[in-house]
């Protein structure tokens, strides 16, 4: 089984030389949502050091500024890489700018979700907020209190947009992410499943879609065989990369942390075997 295995890599140095650009995930890579990971912050000083291009991927919700701020407080400066470029802007993207056909008749009032100290970026182009979900035109999940599972009152509003047939517009296509020490919480990702398992027509933006490899690899401006992702998710950093025609390095203590217990190879070899699409290059514990 272990010859089946990518390679488990314990520094990026070994491969550094390979690639010329970055699109690094955040969260479970770089810090856990609080505390910024040590070893994670100075693999960034020294691909800074080294000459190579980074840019943070990220499935926030939030807008890639909103983000490199957020980083800011946590000690990871923002010269040590290009631009964060998010869901959130993917998803404002196609509905205010590079406008996605499947909203070309989308109407403008929007029931949203979110954490209640998240502001939604849509209201600021040209978007309303309806006053209920039976007067909203789509529904947008964009972030999300840190629960185990979408909150009670979530549901009811999903139900209602349900029997309205609305449209949901899914800004994080997360369905866990790390929060502190390791606690695996619930994502927006998971309101959207919840919706789509309802019923309901559900459009995401962020990894693995191709549409925010297709800018981010513009803005990276190096050759795709040339650039590797780094992120902790099969289903969204792996994928995404494969689907973009670009390496990966999966960072096995962050989501999946749970399921994956480096001294039992087996744990490893099963959780890989359930995403045989995914798979990555290479494989490291922690972003070092």
């Amino acid at each position: 089984m272990m010859n089946t295995l990518p390679p488990l890599i314990s520094s990026l140095d070994e491969i550094s030389d390979r690639y010329d650009g970055y699109l690094i995930d955040q969260w479970g890579v770089l810090h856990d949502g609080e505390t910024v990971f040590p070893a994670a912050l100075y693999a960034l000083e020294r691909l800074k050091q080294a000459g190579k291009r980074v840019i943070i991927l990220s499935n926030s919700g939030r807008s890639g500024e909103e983000n490199a701020r957020l980083m800011q407080e946590m000690g990871i400066a923002r010269s040590l890489y290009e631009r964060v470029l998010s869901a959130g802007d993917d998803a404002l993207d196609a509905l205010t700018g590079e406008r996605d056909t499947a909203y070309d008749h989308l109407g403008r009032r929007v029931w949203p979700f979110t954490r209640d100290d998240d502001r939604v970026d849509l209201l600021d182009h040209g978007y309303e907020r309806a006053q209920t979900v039976a007067d909203a035109d789509f529904l947008f999940v964009q972030s999300m209190p840190p629960l185990p599972t979408p909150p009670a009152d979530w549901i009811e509003q999903l139900r209602e947009g349900l029997s309205h047939s609305l449209p949901l517009i899914c800004a994080n296509p997360d369905l866990t992410r790390v929060k502190g020490a390791g606690e695996v919480v619930a994502a927006p990702g998971a309101v959207a499943e919840f919706y789509s398992g309802m019923g309901g027509q559900s459009h995401y933006h962020g990894k693995p879609w191709p549409r925010i490899y297709k800018t981010a690899l513009k803005l990276l401006d190096v050759p795709a065989h040339r650039v590797l992702a780094i992120g902790d998710s099969l289903a969204h950093d792996m994928r995404g990369a494969c689907g973009a025609g670009i390496d990966s390095l999966f960072v096995v203590n962050g989501i999946h942390r749970e399921r994956i217990d480096l001294s039992r190879p087996n744990t490893l070899y099963a959780e890989l075997a359930s995403y045989p699409q995914d798979r990555p290059q290479a494989m490291i514990a922690d972003f070092a």
